[in-house]
């Protein structure tokens, strides 16, 4: 996620991570049932094909930088903007401050 946003860093992130809390509300009941229906090693097969299934095919599909697709950290155009138009400095009076 760092490597893709740089204005919007903290959103990006916590919207990536909001991702755990959902995936708790909705596979933990699933896996309780799981272990009392069928027991926790039938439980723990079927969480792991169900994770093989979902998650494997996902990962082929990520790129790790967006430079990968041509394009610059927010989706800037790569040979169309320059580097400085990204900025990462709010006040550049205080970060000129020693």
């Amino acid at each position: 996620m760092t490597n893709w946003f740089v204005r919007r860093r903290g959103l990006a992130l916590s919207i990536a991570f909001s991702g755990v809390g959902a995936g708790s509300i909705t596979i933990l009941p699933w896996f309780a049932w799981m272990i009392g229906s069928a027991g926790w090693r039938a439980a723990c097969v079927a969480l792991g094909i169900f994770l093989l299934i979902v998650l494997a095919p996902v990962n082929l599909l990520l790129r790790r930088r967006p430079e990968d697709m041509g394009l610059r950290p927010d989706g800037l155009i790569l040979n169309g903007v320059s580097s400085d138009q990204v900025e990462n400095v709010v006040d550049r009076a205080w970060a000129a401050v020693d």
